[in-house]
């Protein structure tokens, strides 16, 4: 969904392509988001997973007690800890696979768009 509002903000009229380096940038602005929307969330899940009394004072008694003692004792940066490493796997990994997914559907609909011509039109593609 990001990736999709992302790409309409690069359009500009409804009968252009989106080049891949385009697709590549509205990959990666969504990955960004999707990485720091969700870092707190998969850092609670993990310390919840590790939780371990020799490390700790007391064990976590669930989501909201993780959050809570987290933010008391250490703050909010630290529900980014460990932010750079995930934006490095989220916006590489997504914006390389939307890219190939948009650059591969691209080829078929353009390889169905030539099978359905008649065999007597130009084979000429009309660029959009």
């Amino acid at each position: 969904m990001c990736a999709c509002r992302a790409k309409q903000r690069y359009f500009r009229n409804r009968e252009e392509r989106l080049s891949p380096s385009l697709h590549l940038a509205s990959a990666a602005e969504a990955g960004a988001l999707v990485s720091i929307c969700t870092n707190p969330i998969w850092l609670i899940r993990t310390r919840l997973e590790l939780q371990n009394p020799l490390h700790q004072s007391r064990p976590y008694s669930g989501v909201y007690d993780a959050l809570r003692t987290i933010l008391r004792e250490e703050g909010w940066t630290a529900l980014y800890t460990r932010l750079g490493p995930g934006l490095l796997m989220q916006v590489s990994h997504g914006a390389i696979q939307f890219t190939a997914y948009e650059e591969l559907r691209r080829i078929m609909v353009d390889y169905e768009e030539r099978k359905k011509k008649p065999k007597g039109a130009s084979n000429l593609l009309v660029s959009r």
